[in-house]
């Protein structure tokens, strides 16, 4: 559902994903808009060239649908303005892929509640920043309302393990 200025239906109007970002695109932040485009990159694969001329999105942008949610773009697009470039969805022996990889040993991990609330999953999440730990890394995690709205805390951490070369040790 998508409400739009002039509905067909007067309370709401089921839009295309296009429909929606369209209207994203003119309303939101440039980065957050770019992060629900490189969603809908990942969704459909085979449309990404259509997709990013209609936004009129260049290639050094990096919407390539490898992060997997709009708020994991966020925090990459803000890093390479930082003049950080994070490898994203990097795997380290005997775990799932971590969102990111910075240098040779600082993995980024983006959670959003969705995912990373439920006991389980939070559990999970632990013994995979433990096992990194145990590998050499040093594991950063941060929310999805730190990414969004606390930027200037993520980006003084990661700048930090960066200003002290832990991200290559």
């Amino acid at each position: 559902m998508h409400w739009r200025a002039r509905p067909v239906n007067p309370r709401r109007v089921i839009a295309t994903p296009e429909e929606a970002l369209d209207d994203w695109f003119r309303c939101a932040p440039r980065d957050w808009a770019l992060g629900a485009l490189d969603s809908l990159v990942r969704m459909r694969a085979g449309s990404t060239t259509t997709l990013l001329e209609r936004y009129g999105v260049s290639e050094w942008e990096g919407v390539d649908g490898r992060c997997e949610s709009g708020t994991e773009y966020v925090f990459y697009r803000r890093m390479l303005r930082l003049g950080i470039h994070p490898w994203r969805q990097v795997r380290i022996p005997g775990s799932s892929p971590f969102d990111f990889l910075i240098g040779t040993r600082l993995l980024v991990e983006v959670d959003g509640a969705t995912f990373h609330d439920e006991a389980d999953q939070f559990a999970r999440d632990r013994a995979k920043d433990a096992l990194a730990h145990t590998l050499g890394f040093t594991p950063l995690r941060f929310s999805h309302d730190q990414v969004i709205h606390d930027r200037t805390v993520v980006e003084a951490a990661v700048l930090a393990v960066v200003a002290r070369g832990d991200h290559v040790r």
